[in-house]
């Protein structure tokens, strides 16, 4: 009977959460590795912030998270993202005051498709937990990129 570890995915992947900032250190992890990171901080972020949180942080990085969420097979979340990315145009820019500055352009429809966006997420997070269902497993299936125990190296 295996232990259920409530911290698996975050011991797997703190120490790689610096290099999602960092171009050169994010293009040298592997792609498991920048799946379960992005698919990680991307829950934090959008549980606690919404949508906006995730573009001001991380949303260069969108297009990475679903190649990732895809690896996992996290397809619901997938459409949210692409979604999203057809929300923020300006999605994919380096510094976060250009991939917000979307939204200065936008009306009470654009507004409603974020909120509505950020609420599906919520909801989808309730009944499919992505760290849960997607990342855990992901890193368990994984244990070479993902070392937890000397066995694993």
């Amino acid at each position: 009977m295996e232990v259920e570890d409530e911290y698996l995915v975050q011991r797997a992947v703190e120490g790689l959460l610096g290099d999602l900032d960092d171009d050169a250190a994010f293009q040298a992890l592997t792609p498991e590795e920048q799946a379960a990171s992005l698919a990680w901080v991307l829950a934090g972020l959008v549980s606690n912030g919404g949508f906006e949180a995730w573009v001001e942080s991380l949303g260069q990085r969108t297009p990475e998270a679903v190649a990732g969420l895809r690896l996992m097979g996290a397809d619901e979340y997938v459409g949210l993202l692409e979604q999203l990315a057809r929300l923020y145009p300006t999605l994919g820019a380096a510094d976060a005051d250009t991939r917000l500055s979307a939204m200065d352009a936008w009306g009470d429809r654009e507004v409603g498709q974020l909120h509505q966006l950020t609420q599906q997420f919520l909801e989808l997070q309730q009944a499919h937990d992505l760290e849960e269902r997607f990342v855990a497993p992901f890193v368990r299936a994984h244990p070479r990129q993902f070392p937890l125990r000397v066995e694993d190296l």
